[in-house]
């Protein structure tokens, strides 16, 4: 990331004199084959923040990242307005709210028996009439996709808010909910450390569904030049997953169980080898991986490469 003072550039741009404006952003291309498959994809991702402090500590920022992606539509991750201080902060915006379960260099996670997009409806009518159903066409899920406790976490409402405190050294909760969400959908997060462990856990309510209600906890350390992590999650509708990353140098292994009540359960084995600082440039690295799931009657194998570069 390239930090820019506001100072040496107010004249320019008109910024306050005692703002911080950081501009940055990040460029990867992926190649991988899925069960022999050729497939790739790419994105630029664009990125600016900015924050002013006051002398009693009060701050405000600003943050917004672009996508530019690979023959897909651009558009927007996070564009977000946090108001606070040191000890508690509240958030506004389009922004992922806080996840507990750790998935580890999930880059080349194989993907068995997932739920294909399209209209039930329309392919319903395709079979009557004795028409081909398009690969393309919906079809539900065959295998257990698990639960991450993260249902909420990952939806980038435009109206999401959360009030952060980190009044604690090393610690922080997190309350979040959308701001135009009649059903009341709720999350609670916590991440801290205990003897020399870190320790995170989350709740979450769905005010549409009580069957999604969930939950996730992770245990993690570090001991010499390995990083453990054991991560476990379960929710009311009977789905589960539980991972252990295991992380040495630029190596990364995880293995998970994603679980149902109705569907067959599925296994995962993946991870990846990252190089940073290729050729000596700074910010550029190459992730290689690969991954496997096994739903018993159904597997998928995955393998790639990852260029990433970060500016």
């Amino acid at each position: 990331m390239k930090k820019i003072i506001a100072v040496a550039i107010a004249s320019a741009i008109a910024m306050p004199a005692m703002a911080d404006l950081t501009i940055g952003g990040s460029s990867r291309y992926t190649v991988r084959t899925i069960d022999g498959d050729y497939a790739n994809d790419g994105r630029v991702q664009m990125s600016i923040a900015g924050s002013t402090t006051s002398e009693s500590g009060a701050f405000v920022s600003g943050k917004a990242v672009y996508n530019f992606n690979m023959g897909a539509a651009e558009g927007t991750d996070d564009v977000t307005m946090t108001i606070g201080n040191a000890m508690a902060n509240v958030q506004l915006g389009e922004f992922e709210m806080h996840k507990t379960f750790a998935s580890g260099a999930d880059a080349f996670q194989a993907s068995v028996g997932a739920a294909r997009p399209g209209s039930p409806a329309v392919a319903a009518a395709d079979a009557a009439d004795g028409v081909a159903v398009a690969a393309v066409a919906y079809a539900a899920a065959t295998a257990a996709q698990g639960y991450e406790g993260d249902a909420q976490s990952r939806a980038r409402s435009l109206n999401n808010l959360a009030l952060n405190y980190t009044g604690i050294e090393g610690t922080v909760v997190q309350l979040g909910t959308t701001l135009t969400d009649t059903d009341n959908d709720v999350r609670l997060g916590v991440e801290t450390s205990i003897a020399g462990l870190s320790v995170g856990a989350n709740y979450e309510i769905d005010g549409a569904a009580a069957s999604n209600d969930g939950w996730a906890v992770k245990v993690g350390g570090t001991f010499g030049d390995v990083g453990a992590t054991v991560s476990t999650a379960s929710n009311d509708a009977g789905n589960s997953s539980t991972n252990l990353t295991v992380t040495y140098m630029g190596l990364s292994v995880s293995a998970q169980k994603d679980k149902s009540d109705t569907l067959a359960d599925v296994d995962h084995l993946y991870g990846s080898y990252t190089v940073k600082d290729i050729m000596g440039v700074t910010g550029a690295s190459v992730e290689i991986g690969a991954g496997t799931a096994d739903a018993g009657a159904a597997s998928v194998d995955e393998m790639g490469v990852r260029l990433s570069y970060a500016f």
